[in-house]
């Protein structure tokens, strides 16, 4: 099987289906050789002609999307996650490689120390400030996954008040852990000096990860979505399609 999304002609509204993969219309090409993400199989898809029928899409829970009421909660936390998981890879390897460094010689001449790059104060304080960027993404995330895990257990009964106000929660905090992502696992560089473009230490990966991540992922479509909901109070879309 396979979802599609699609763009009504009569109203303004996406609806959300669920059909067979082999159905005459799909044609997938293996034509993506990303930066990051390669043991991920990204692909294109044309659908040319495809036939939806009526009983393969999902039924409207409120107004504009007809997507599953918390696919979108869901979705950014999931996507969050990754972002979160993948800076504190990064930032976890910096440390591990810091640890069996000297200071870079730009740290010795500003109040570093002599004898180990663990103890110059530039490093220090660059490992501080990341730390608590990804303690406040991690906090972010745990907490609307405790949401997502409340509402869950109240379905169907929770209302479309509830589903937008998390909805929302889920876009601010899938931004913000895609900020603090871009931040870090660039940030390492800065951290560790220039040995560490060594491709033997391998600290693009994680960077190229997220980089493409991030790329099928704009910040300013979840922003918009975001202001959009707060100052207007409509439902929250998906915010790379509206």
């Amino acid at each position: 099987m396979i979802t599609v999304v699609a763009r009504r002609t009569d109203v303004p509204e996406l609806l959300w289906a669920v059909v067979p993969a082999d159905r005459a219309g799909i044609a997938v090409e293996h034509d993506w050789d990303p930066i990051g993400l390669r043991l991920a199989e990204t692909v294109s898809v044309t659908l040319s002609d495809l036939e939806v029928r009526a009983q393969e899409i999902f039924p409207a829970a409120r107004p504009v999307v007809s997507f599953p009421a918390l696919f979108l909660p869901v979705a950014s936390i999931l996507t969050a996650a990754f972002y979160v998981g993948s800076a504190w890879a990064a930032f976890e390897r910096a440390r591990d490689y810091t640890l069996t460094r000297p200071p870079r010689p730009l740290a010795r001449n500003v109040g570093g120390a002599q004898e180990a790059a663990s103890r110059d104060v530039p490093t220090l304080a660059r490992f501080g400030q990341l730390w608590g960027a990804l303690q406040a993404a991690d906090t972010l995330v745990h907490d609307a996954g405790e949401a997502i895990d409340a509402l869950w257990s109240r379905r169907p009964q929770f209302t479309d008040e509830e589903v937008s106000d998390l909805a929302r929660t889920g876009l601010a905090v899938r931004a913000y852990s895609e900020t603090v992502a871009l931040d870090v696992t660039s940030s390492v560089y800065d951290i560790s000096g220039t040995a560490a473009t060594a491709n033997a230490v391998g600290f693009d990966r994680h960077w190229r990860d997220v980089r493409t991540w991030a790329q099928h992922d704009p910040l300013a479509h979840a922003h918009q979505a975001i202001g959009a909901n707060y100052l207007t109070g409509g439902p929250i879309g998906i915010p790379s399609l509206v």
